[in-house]
């Protein structure tokens, strides 16, 4: 199974789950990408150091959604609380679709950016146990 998950920019909240997923996931069967609705900037330098204290890393350039992406995955997770499942789930009709209403950071310190990874990481377990059923 492809799973995408997709936040605004791709700088924050899709790449931590793409992160989370790949620190929790033993399936080979199982893979996952991330990409923004628009193409985000690059990441703050306070994103970096909150990963950090969850043990995982936040890199790379972020990735704009792409109708190749749209076609590899499976299901598309949006992890954001400020996009519309609309676009997914009426413009472009895809296979499965999950909206997980995160939202983005506010006042961009380090903890907040953590508790937002924490909210990320809890969802990502929680639904990596049922995935690993299957």
């Amino acid at each position: 199974m492809n799973i995408l998950f997709v936040c605004k920019f791709n700088s924050f909240r899709s790449k931590a789950a793409e992160q989370f997923f790949g620190k929790y996931n033993n399936n080979d069967k199982l893979k996952a990408k991330s990409a923004g609705l628009v193409m985000g900037y690059t990441k703050h330098s306070n994103i970096g150091k909150a990963a950090e204290k969850l043990d995982i890393e936040i890199k790379g350039d972020p990735i704009g959604l792409s109708l190749q992406l749209i076609d590899w995955a499976d299901l598309i997770v949006l992890v954001a609380n400020d996009v519309s499942s609309d676009f997914f789930t009426t413009i472009w009709e895809v296979k499965r679709f999950e909206h997980w209403e995160i939202a983005d950071a506010k006042e961009e310190t380090v903890d907040e950016r953590v508790s937002i990874l924490n909210e990320i990481e809890e969802r990502i377990k929680h639904y990596m146990k049922d995935l690993q059923k299957k």
